[in-house]
């Protein structure tokens, strides 16, 4: 009921004596949304009250209005802007020394002050892993501080706050911390090393690249060891039939043993069967070896010509 009581001091003559030129209209609006807000107040109404409040200081600036708006800010927690709002009140005692609702109110904001100030936690940031070089910028609720005051005491609100600090460089750090009042809070930021960037690769050394005579030479050695290879093919493939017809001359006439007159014919399977076996394992090696060295040693322009009887390469070997 005493907050209800002093806040209605507005509506007391002297209140208003020292603005003998606001509107008699505004004046009345001015007393009627102070009574509402000291009525809200004393219903807890803190919210509301604080509303009330500001419309009626912005009608008409007395402080004993500005007194119930810092009474009213403690209340819902906001105790810097409260504290702001009792010099405000101390201040305007200058517009009418003599105004006793005035002196009144001015006298119960420094009385109000003290332990005010007592309550009022504070914040001190410490920035690490930051060079002298490093332009930091450093925000607590979105509201910059000079980062030559941010290690000194910061009066906050008591609750949950927000530190941010960021340098021009991209790099940056947060960290949330809780007040309590009265508390006096160190809260330690340290900040990302610079990236040094990697050291970018030699390049791969270029392919060795062989004499140009090496690589036809091979690739011609190559070619030919394949044509050689078909030949000796040819003639594996060649005896190989004729031994096998001699193989049946020699299996019909052979019943169990051979007549004198086959002595020639068992020779001659005996000589094509063995140019056989030697042709095939000799073109078989040849067809290898050249395939390969082809294959590691190409050439632009290379033919090969096959024909009846023959086989023929043909190209340019550069």
């Amino acid at each position: 009921m005493g907050a209800l009581l002093f806040g209605c001091t507005l509506l007391t003559p002297a209140a208003h004596a020292a603005d003998e030129y606001v509107d008699s209209d505004a004046r009345v609006a001015a007393r009627a949304l102070a009574a509402q807000g000291s009525e809200a107040f004393e219903q807890r109404d803190f919210q509301r009250a604080l509303g009330l409040f500001e419309r009626a200081s912005a009608i008409i600036a007395a402080p004993t209005i500005t007194l119930m708006e810092a009474r009213t800010l403690v209340e819902l927690g906001r105790l810097v802007e409260a504290l702001e709002k009792y010099g405000s009140t101390q201040r305007m005692l200058a517009v009418d020394p003599t105004n006793e609702a005035f002196k009144q109110a001015a006298e119960a904001a420094q009385r109000e002050t003290e332990p005010l100030l007592q309550r009022i936690p504070t914040l001190r940031v410490h920035v690490q892993g930051a060079s002298a070089n490093d332009k930091l910028e450093i925000q607590i609720d979105d509201k910059k501080v000079l980062p030559s005051l941010a290690a000194v005491d910061q009066p906050s609100d008591p609750g949950l706050h927000h530190v941010l600090v960021r340098t021009a460089d991209g790099r940056g750090a947060t960290r949330d911390v809780s007040l309590a009042e009265r508390a006096h809070e160190d809260v330690e930021i340290t900040l990302a090393p610079v990236a040094i960037a990697p050291a970018t690769p030699a390049p791969p050394p270029p392919p060795e690249r062989r004499p140009a005579s090496e690589s036809n030479t091979a690739n011609t050695l190559g070619w030919a060891l394949v044509i050689s290879g078909g030949t000796f093919t040819g003639v594996g493939l060649l005896t190989g039939v004729l031994a096998l017809n001699d193989k049946a001359t020699l299996d019909e006439a052979c019943k169990p043993g051979c007549p004198l007159g086959k002595d020639g014919t068992l020779q001659s399977y005996r000589r094509e069967r063995s140019l056989s076996y030697l042709g095939f394992a000799l073109g078989a090696a040849a067809l290898a070896g050249g395939t390969y060295l082809v294959l590691t040693h190409p050439s632009r322009h290379v033919g090969l010509a096959i024909g009846p009887g023959s086989i023929a390469m043909a190209g340019s070997f550069r």
